[in-house]
């Protein structure tokens, strides 16, 4: 699993790209805190391109596909 935290030059917006880098199985990410990551007072968004989630928990669980990428975003 690769991460990326992408940042813009506006305040608090900022993304985090999570990458299923096996094409061939699934994988787990539990990330325990996303406040560590985004500000735990904005709302984050799944802009993913495909499979979106309706909320992002902030105790964040999830079984990537093979080859997922998720896109959780906060402005």
């Amino acid at each position: 699993i690769l991460l990326l935290q992408k940042q813009t030059s506006a305040p608090g917006e900022m993304a985090l790209i999570i990458l299923n880098k096996d094409i061939f199985n699934h994988q787990q990410i539990i990330i325990p805190d996303l406040t560590r990551i985004f500000d735990g007072n904005k709302p984050i968004y799944d802009v993913s391109p495909e499979y979106r989630l309706d909320w992002v928990n902030l105790n964040f669980e999830y079984n990537l596909r093979p080859g997922q990428i998720i896109v959780l975003y906060q402005k």
